[in-house]
């Protein structure tokens, strides 16, 4: 899961971008751990042969307490992709963290950008790939930005639409997070 995950550096090297989390989800392979539970996909991939003697115990003590202190959710809650992120750094302990915690890493990623505003209550509805490479984003305040997922996908492929679209475009940007 995890190779699979860090494909998406691949994804964005080649410039590749997506409408919908969906839709890059899919392309990496991972949509499916999206659909089925922590406790479903251990389930199904634990408890076969020899592993079969104790998966249950596995699953529900110790896979469950690591998503317990990381998400404070249940197994058969939380999404398998979720809960094989969450026990990542326990299977393997070379996974980089933040010293003083990884709730400093937005702070860190600002300070790092030499970002001089935050832009709070604001939802981003299209990320532009531009020709030179690099992205746009463009963003509307959260009560403009109501409409469903899919309307947004749809009208974000009708050039029209782009162009009569209401927002305030920031960028350029390397990458998007």
């Amino acid at each position: 899961m995890g190779r699979r995950f860090a494909g998406v550096y691949d994804l964005q090297q080649r410039g590749e971008a997506y409408t919908t989390p969906q839709e890059m989800l899919m392309a990496l392979g991972l949509y499916n751990v999206t659909q089925q539970s922590a406790a479903g996909y251990m389930q199904d991939h634990l408890a076969k042969g020899l592993l079969r003697f104790g998966a249950d115990r596995f699953i529900n003590e110790l896979a469950g307490a690591i998503n317990r202190i990381n998400y404070n959710q249940q197994n058969h809650v939380l999404n398998a992709m979720a809960g094989l992120v969450s026990y990542l750094p326990a299977a393997q302990p070379a996974i980089y963290f933040i010293k003083e915690g990884n709730a400093l890493l937005p702070d860190r990623l600002a300070a790092a950008a030499a970002i001089k505003a935050v832009h709070v209550g604001t939802a981003v509805q299209i990320i532009r790939l531009r020709s030179d490479g690099r992205y746009d984003l463009v963003a509307a305040h959260a009560a403009a930005a109501a409409g469903s997922s899919d309307d947004l996908a749809a009208a974000s492929k009708d050039t029209t639409w782009q162009q009569q679209q209401q927002g305030e475009t920031y960028g350029p940007y390397d990458a998007v997070v």
